[in-house]
C-alpha cells in the first residue's frame, strides 16, 4: 500500500477528472468494505450525512445484490431492485431507478440501506415496500398478513371461466371468501367481474383491516362487506335482514399446512406471516373440513365451493365427501396449478333447501 506522502504525490500529477473519478472510485469501494464487515445496522438521518454525497441507484443495487447472494437471500437480484423502487419512488422522485445512473442523496442512500437490512433478516420483500402486484391489482402489504402466492391467480382464471363465462355475461353473482388475508382473491374478481357482489371473512383482525384498506383503495368498497368471523364458530352469517346469507359459490385459500411442518418453513414465512394463516391442524386438513361443514349452510342448491389446497388433502376430500359427514357433496372438478400440481377443487352443494 502506498504511504500517505507517496499517494498524494501521485494524486498531483492527475488530471482534474481523474481526480474526481479515482476519489468516487474509492469512496464506493471504501462504502462497500464498510458493508461487508459491519452487521446490518439500521441508520438514522443523522448519520445517513455520513455518506458521499451521491451513490448510483445501479451501485447500490450491485452491491446489495451480492450481500443478498452470499446470505443466501433468495431473488437476490429482484429483491435489491424492487426496494430501490420502493426508495425512489418513495421519495417522491419521477425517475425510474432502471436508469442505472439515477444518484441516490445521502437520506436515501440510507434509507435503502436500512431496507435492504431487512431483506437480510429475511423478511419478505413484499412487507418491505409495502405492496404487491396481484393479476390487475395493486394490494397494500403488511406484516403478518399472508401474502398472495402466484399460484392463487390461477383460481381466479377457473372461476371467471367457470363462474362468470369469462366475462361474456356480466352476471351479478353473489359469493363468499372465507379466510380474505389481504382481499387478494375477492377484490380481484370483483375488480374483473363489474356486477359481483361479495362478502369476505377472516378471523385474524389485521387481515378484515388490511381488505378494508384495499377495497377503498381499489375504490370497490361499495361492493364488498368485509366481516371478522370465524367459520369454526356457531354464530350465523347473516344479512342485513337477519337471513342467512346465499351465496352463488364460495371460494377458500384456507391454511393447510400440517402443524408438524410449519417449523421447517423458512423463516421468510414462518417468521413473519400470521400462523392463524399458515396453521392447518394435524394432517393440514382441519380447516378445510369446517370450511366444508359450514359452507353447506350459506351456498345456493348447485352453488360451488372452490378450495385451494395441497396436493395431499385432494384425495381427503375426495374421502370426506363421500363419507356420511358431507355428502351433500359432490366433486365437479380437480385442476392443476402452472406447475401441474392438483392444487384446485371444486365441489357441488347438492341439496335441495
Amino acid at each position: 500500500m502506498l504511504a500517505k506522502t507517496s499517494w498524494l504525490s501521485c494524486l498531483s500529477v492527475l488530471k482534474h477528472g481523474q481526480v474526481l473519478r479515482l476519489n468516487q472510485w474509492l469512496i464506493v469501494n471504501r462504502f462497500a468494505l464498510m458493508m461487508a464487515k459491519q452487521s446490518c445496522k439500521p441508520i438514522s438521518t443523522s448519520m445517513s450525512t455520513h455518506f458521499p454525497d451521491k451513490f448510483s441507484a445501479g451501485e447500490l443495487i450491485k452491491l446489495w445484490t451480492k450481500r443478498l447472494r452470499a446470505a443466501r437471500i433468495s431473488r437476490p437480484r429482484i429483491s435489491a431492485q424492487l426496494i430501490m423502487d420502493h426508495v425512489i419512488s418513495s421519495q417522491n422522485v419521477s425517475r425510474s431507478s432502471k436508469n442505472k445512473r439515477f444518484e441516490l442523496d445521502p437520506d436515501q442512500t440510507g434509507l435503502y440501506h436500512n431496507l435492504c437490512c431487512k431483506r437480510l433478516d429475511r423478511m419478505p420483500v413484499q412487507y418491505i415496500i409495502e405492496e404487491w402486484d396481484f393479476r390487475y391489482i395493486t394490494l397494500k402489504m403488511q406484516p403478518p398478513v399472508f401474502i398472495p402466492r402466484p399460484e392463487t391467480e390461477v383460481l381466479i382464471d377457473l372461476i371467471n371461466k367457470h363462474q362468470f363465462e369469462d366475462g361474456k355475461d356480466q352476471k351479478s353473482l353473489q359469493f363468499l371468501d372465507i379466510g380474505c388475508g389481504s382481499g387478494a382473491i375477492a377484490l380481484s374478481l370483483l375488480r374483473e367481474n363489474s356486477k359481483a357482489m361479495c362478502v369476505a371473512i377472516d378471523k385474524d383482525p389485521s387481515a378484515i383491516d388490511l381488505t378494508t384498506l384495499n377495497s377503498q383503495r381499489l375504490q370497490l368498497s361499495n361492493r364488498i362487506n368485509v366481516q371478522h368471523f370465524d367459520v369454526a364458530d356457531a354464530a350465523k352469517l347473516q344479512d342485513r335482514s337477519g337471513k342467512n346469507y346465499q351465496f352463488d359459490f364460495i371460494v377458500s385459500n384456507p391454511p393447510y399446512v400440517a402443524s408438524k411442518k410449519i417449523a421447517k418453513l423458512p423463516k421468510e414465512i414462518v417468521g413473519y406471516e400470521s400462523l392463524l394463516a399458515l396453521d392447518g391442524g394435524v394432517d393440514g386438513f382441519d380447516v378445510i373440513k369446517q370450511v366444508l361443514h359450514f359452507a353447506r349452510s350459506y351456498l345456493k342448491p348447485l352453488g360451488s365451493l372452490w378450495l385451494e389446497v395441497d396436493i395431499s388433502h385432494i384425495f381427503m376430500i375426495e374421502k370426506y365427501v363421500m363419507s356420511v359427514h358431507d355428502n351433500d357433496y359432490i366433486i365437479d372438478d380437480i385442476y392443476s396449478d402452472f406447475t401441474e400440481r392438483p392444487r384446485f377443487c371444486k365441489l357441488l352443494y347438492t341439496r335441495k333447501k
